[in-house]
């Protein structure tokens, strides 16, 4: 596949069952909501995902998902750029350790609890029962 061949898609809310199946079999534990903004990369099927999930007047970064036969070839970068390039706020994300210099990549620094707004701060408390993420910013 030539990589100009790529679509980048904000995904219309009435497509959301398509993201779904997706999401449904490479990331068992998410769907897209209909309180998100929902991107892809595709070519003629969905390559990777990602949500933006507001919370209050932020946003947090989540579902960020690479069907396994296009993991670790830049795909999930190349959307995150050009999801990244839309926000005007500060993203939020949490991030398992393993994946935070991925996510530095991106611009993305560590932030501590103390330092976020009460609303994510709540959210991360509900993400992060078994201690394994770190908060992450990225400041437009």
């Amino acid at each position: 596949m030539d990589r100009s061949e790529l679509q980048f898609v904000i995904v219309d809310k009435i497509k959301y069952p398509w993201v779904n199946l997706f999401y449904k079999q490479f990331y068992k534990k998410g769907v897209a909501s209909n309180n998100e903004s929902v991107f892809v990369l595709q070519f003629k099927e969905i390559i990777c995902s990602a949500k933006v999930v507001p919370i209050d007047s932020y946003l947090l970064l989540t579902g960020v998902v690479c069907h396994h036969d296009y993991q670790r070839q830049g795909y999930a970068t190349q959307l995150l750029k050009l999801v990244l390039a839309l926000q005007t706020q500060p993203i939020y994300c949490f991030s398992y350790t393993h994946l935070t210099p991925f996510y530095n990549k991106l611009g993305f620094t560590l932030v501590t609890k103390e330092r976020l707004p009460q609303q994510v701060r709540d959210k991360f408390a509900i993400y992060n029962k078994k201690n394994r993420l770190q908060l992450l910013v990225k400041n437009n």
